[in-house]
């Protein structure tokens, strides 16, 4: 690996000046917080119908702060604070923080604000933010997102509490037609409904492997949404059920569009849907009434004199925001070394054309939350600038146009934090853009407003530097089951969610895996379940089945006896997963998690020897062990839990293993699960294979 560039010779790197020409200063209104140096990020803008303009302050990782709304008031060219987090709801002073208000925030049917929280900063416990590792701490996890419903009006919140506890609300929209709200979950993927009117909430399970926040709304009136790895649905709001569109979102970018392509941003116009996926290079065209999906073009503009390359791999460049105005004209944030805004009227056989950079002359915006559009004007949020406070801009699509008219343009930006990303990336094979034939770029410290680029650009690599003594955690720490090698096999991909669940697995022989699939086993009917075969992790055949393999009866010596249990919980200290050990001996799991060896004795009694906990809650579910009998491996948890693994030998004892999870950016792999129901070795030894019954049920296999 070659070394870092150092400030001296990222200045001198070459470019075209035009990359950082903003746009006319007469056209936008621009402020960011420089006071408050806790709080680096916003992550959600709304535009009330009125023009007020509302914003949440948030912290990211380092700082353990509560979030703040503010509203931004242009014409007065100040932010005013609304609430303080902490001041109108209940926190825990060692939980992890509800740093964020995020992609959430609208008008509900009665003028109110309805918003919810989320979590991407520390407890003042932890040495960085540790979601999964403390799920369902009571004192130190995160306690759960707050639905809030807020009179900015009256100045008044309702705090309408957690409506699921342990879990972060990573994204929500509101349905006006039955006064209730869409949420997703982060940690464990799911989709939630909860009603004002009762307070109802309704768990529709998985819809993601973890972590999608964007819900669109359709020109149908329906909600749109995405998995990681790009599965398609609709939320139909008539029969506010999920509907499977049999459409996978598309990976037209290389290694880092297949691993994370839930939707970003969207827009309608003409009873369509326009999306990008996340990483994706292309405007997408979903139309309802056909059930179809085709790429509208590539979204990047020529910027100065550099054009797009093709066909490359770039993880670099990013929409940000997206806007129809009146005229059914495309507007939204282009982010490669700052925030350019592109007007797209390809409805009308226009193509990507670059307006300019967003930002004022000492600051480009890096990074937006939202570009929305209302009434002749675009709302821009400015956030996650280093370690800089956040802002919002206001365009005015007038003033822009008439300045663009009369000639008059905006200043070059003085801003170090673009140039560093710039001079980074036109050095790296999947740069998105080239020279145009015969453009010569000039040195960057040349044309930086005011000189002294070297110096500015050494002020942001420090504060890079700063950065890293808030990732203190050592390499070890993981929360996830770390083994040679973890494929997936996603079953709700080949036979539908309905039939996805595992219910048995079992090794015919070191390269064939069974699987037994389908409704629970007391829902079992006339061909309601599906028996695989499984073949070096492909499947090879399907059949139908009306009954799953019957489970062996629990032997009679381990009947009756004195299982470990939590004091007060001995009524659940009864077995629900066992399975031969070494030297006639077996292994036992409860129905609250607790794993014990029992050994046989004469006159058939039996003595137990309690290991203690296998899971932090919830019912041991299956037990799988080596062919030599040393080496014991099994899932537990209760439903509503991220499910987790263990670990037995006599040697090493009892080990906690963590969850399904892996999210790889270099191989392209989103795997995660939560309900994890079966387990099984092969007879070799070297594969484990578990089972979940997740909505979206998969087939996780290890290589040990």
């Amino acid at each position: 690996m070659s070394e870092p560039m150092t400030a001296q010779e990222l200045a001198q790197k070459a470019f075209d000046p035009e990359w950082f020409r903003l746009l006319p200063a007469e056209a936008i209104r621009h402020k960011y917080f420089t006071d408050q140096p806790e709080y680096a990020a916003t992550w959600d803008l709304y535009v009330t119908r009125e023009g007020r303009i509302f914003f949440p302050l948030c912290a990211e990782l380092y700082y353990p702060m509560m979030t703040r709304l503010y509203e931004y008031l242009p014409e007065e060219d100040r932010f005013r604070l609304h609430f303080r987090l902490e001041d109108v709801t209940i926190q825990q002073e060692r939980a992890i923080r509800a740093s964020k208000i995020h992609t959430s925030i609208t008008e509900i049917n009665d003028g109110r604000l309805i918003m919810t929280t989320h979590t991407t900063a520390r407890s003042p416990e932890h040495p960085d933010w540790m979601p999964f590792a403390y799920y369902g701490h009571p004192w130190e996890g995160y306690q759960g997102s707050h639905i809030l419903i807020y009179d900015y009006r009256a100045g008044k919140v309702e705090d309408r509490g957690i409506p699921v506890p342990f879990e972060s609300i990573y994204g929500a929209k509101y349905d006006a037609s039955h006064n209730c709200l869409y949420f997703t979950g982060y940690l464990r993927g799911h989709l939630y409904r909860y009603d004002l009117d009762d307070n109802r909430v309704t768990d529709y399970g998985k819809i993601t492997e973890f972590g999608s926040f964007r819900i669109a709304e359709g020109p149908d009136g329906n909600f749109y949404s995405s998995s990681r790895s790009g599965d398609f649905f609709r939320i139909n709001l008539k029969t506010q059920q999920i509907e499977s569109l049999g459409i996978e979102l598309p990976d037209n970018n290389g290694i880092h569009s297949r691993y994370h392509r839930i939707i970003s941003y969207s827009a309608c116009a003409r009873g369509k849907l326009y999306l990008q996926p996340t990483f994706s290079t292309g405007l997408w065209e979903y139309d309802p009434a056909a059930n179809t999906l085709r790429q509208v073009g590539d979204f990047r503009p020529k910027i100065g004199s550099y054009l797009p390359r093709e066909g490359l791999d770039s993880y670099s460049q990013w929409v940000f925001g997206m806007a129809m105005d009146d005229e059914e004209c495309l507007w939204y944030g282009y982010s490669l070394g700052g925030l350019h805004l592109v007007r797209w009227d390809f409805l009308h056989g226009g193509e990507p054309e670059n307006m300019g950079l967003i930002g004022s002359p000492g600051r480009g915006i890096t990074i937006a939350p939202e570009l929305l559009y209302r009434d002749g004007k675009l709302y821009v949020g400015d956030t996650n600038h280093l370690l800089d406070g956040p802002g919002a801009a206001v365009i005015d699509l007038e003033r822009l146009k008439a300045a663009r008219a009369a000639g008059r343009q905006g200043a070059i930006c003085a801003d170090a934090l673009l140039y560093k990303e710039i001079a980074q990336s036109v050095d790296r094979e999947d740069f998105a853009f080239r020279p145009a034939p015969g453009f010569t770029p000039a040195p960057m410290a040349s044309f930086y407003p005011g000189g002294g680029l070297e110096r500015d650009i050494q002020r942001c690599l420090d504060q890079e530097k700063s950065v890293e003594q808030y990732s203190v955690l050592p390499v070890g720490n993981r929360f996830d089951f770390q083994a040679k090698q973890l494929d997936g096999i996603l079953l709700w991909r080949e036979l539908s969610t309905e039939l996805s669940q595992v219910r048995r697995l079992r090794w015919q022989d070191d390269r064939t895996l069974i699987a037994q699939t389908g409704p629970e086993p007391g829902e079992m009917g006339p061909d309601a379940g599906r028996e695989l075969v499984l073949t070096d992790g492909v499947i090879t055949s399907c059949r139908p089945i009306s009954a799953y393999d019957a489970e062996a009866p629990l032997p009679e010596f381990l009947r009756g006896l004195d299982y470990p249990a939590y004091p007060g919980r001995q009524y659940k200290a009864v077995p629900t997963a066992w399975a031969p050990w070494n030297g006639g001996r077996f292994l036992v799991g409860t129905r609250d998690g607790m794993l014990a060896v029992v050994t046989p004795e004469g006159s058939g009694g039996a003595s137990v020897f309690s290991l203690g906990t296998a899971a932090p809650n919830g019912p041991i579910h299956s037990i799988t062990v080596s062919p030599d009998g040393t080496r014991a491996y099994g899932v537990a948890g209760d439903r509503l839990d991220l499910g987790s693994i263990f670990y037995y030998d006599d040697r090493a004892g009892l080990r906690w293993k963590g969850m399904v999870y892996r999210s790889e950016e270099e191989k392209g792999m989103t795997l995660a699960g939560n309900e994890l129901c079966c387990a099984a070795l092969s007879p070799d030894g070297t594969r484990l294979a578990i089972g979940t019954r997740d909505r979206m049920g998969c087939i996780f296999l290890y290589t040990l």
